[in-house]
């Protein structure tokens, strides 16, 4: 089982892991998750299953959302990581909305 822990404090637990899909009934959505991704810390709360991952556990820096459903009780989440690319296009993004912002520009 694991606790992922989101850069805004949100934890959330009791995770089994099936495949690379995290699984949980913890009551949690979409809107909990995202934008909370940049710094996330994951740990094994309990033994290893048969499903765990080598070195899964661990903190990683800007993640992102790569699926999330729910199937009756049960929420499955995958967290991926950003690639240096998608990280920089992020952030000449943020730069161009910033100064749009501040120069009154509309784009």
């Amino acid at each position: 089982m694991y606790a992922v822990t989101l850069s805004d404090g949100t934890a959330i637990t009791r995770l089994h892991l099936n495949g690379s899909v995290f699984e949980t009934t913890q009551t949690i959505t979409r809107e909990d998750i995202e934008g909370k991704l940049r710094h996330v810390r994951i740990v094994r709360t309990e033994p290893y299953e048969d499903t765990d991952m080598e070195g899964l556990a661990g903190e990683y820096e800007s993640m992102k959302l790569g699926y999330f459903m729910k199937h009756g009780e049960v929420t499955q989440i995958l967290l991926l990581p950003r690639d240096e690319a998608e990280a920089e296009k992020l952030q000449l993004r943020g730069d161009i909305d910033y100064l749009a912002m501040m120069t009154g520009v509309e784009l």
